[in-house]
């Protein structure tokens, strides 16, 4: 038999468990939930941070409804970094990074769900960086409040590089976009270094450096001047011969802890599609 008990407002799971079964520890609450005991609206519910609405109806049972538990080998992403602070992935195109709606299927929550089956003992997770659902790349997921705060705090300090495909032709190195001063001498205007990796004959290849991630800046300016990124029009249709956004987030250095000058780079591969795409442009891949 059920103890059940419907919401009068707003509130999370964890706190209704707490109120219901009177736990002074909030361990015992988390444990209750994770393992499968607890029911939201008729559906089992193995997030203790799940935001409930006024009017949720909400059952603990003697014995678990469902054992919730995802084996390791069902993780559609490739992992890049793991370690007691931080775990980042690559996220594939045309999924959202992550969202407010904890039931929307996000990278986010499929990463989170296997990380809680895989340690159990984990309290919660945080995401530390989003990306466009069309572009690919890096999401980076902290395992406490406290490093989060401090990644988001300095993330625009941090170097990080971006794989770009744009029509057209370009230089060996350059830069995209230029800053002028206004009238009380601040900078205006985006600057953003590249480095030319491959040309083809229709598109180009370029590693991309920005520390603020102005990313639609950035394809405003190469469709400004007629090197469109493919999947992205701002001005008229684009061409789309990827079937997604031409960017991905292929490279972060952070510090190796808070007090360390130590950096560590979590980096990814160059997508397939990308490397495909200049080569069946027509003309041979010159790397620079």
């Amino acid at each position: 038999m059920a103890q059940q008990y419907k919401t009068e407002e707003a509130t999370r799971l964890l706190e209704v468990i707490m109120k219901m079964k009177g736990y002074a520890s909030t361990t015992r609450g988390r444990k209750v939930i994770k393992e499968g005991f607890v029911k939201v609206n008729g559906k089992v519910v193995t997030y203790p941070a799940q935001d409930l609405p006024a009017g949720a109806t909400v059952a603990i049972f003697e014995k678990p409804q469902r054992t919730a538990r995802i084996t390791l080998k069902q993780l559609p992403y490739d992992i890049h970094h793991d370690d007691p602070e931080l775990f980042a992935f690559d996220k594939p195109a045309g999924v959202v990074s992550a969202s407010p709606d904890k039931k929307r299927r996000t990278a986010f929550n499929i990463v989170r769900d296997w990380l809680f089956a895989r340690d159990p003992k984990l309290e919660e997770l945080y995401f530390v960086n989003k990306l466009p659902k069309e572009a690919s790349g890096l999401v980076l997921i902290a395992r406490d409040a406290v490093t989060r705060t401090r990644l988001q705090k300095q993330w625009n300090n941090y170097t990080k590089r971006y794989y770009v495909i744009a029509q057209g032709e370009f230089p060996e190195d350059g830069v995209i976009g230029k800053q002028t001063k206004n009238a009380k001498g601040k900078a205006e205007g985006f600057v953003f270094p590249y480095r030319r990796m491959m040309q083809g004959a229709q598109y180009a290849l370029l590693r991309v450096e920005m520390k603020n991630e102005a990313f639609s800046e950035l394809f405003s300016l190469l469709e400004a001047k007629g090197n469109p990124v493919p999947g992205f029009a701002r001005r008229g249709k684009a061409a789309n011969p990827l079937n997604r956004l031409g960017f991905h987030f292929f490279s972060v250095e952070i510090p190796e802890s808070p007090t360390s000058d130590k950096l560590i780079t979590i980096k990814t591969p160059v997508p397939r599609e990308f490397l495909n795409l200049i080569k069946f442009s027509g003309r041979s891949p010159n790397r620079a």
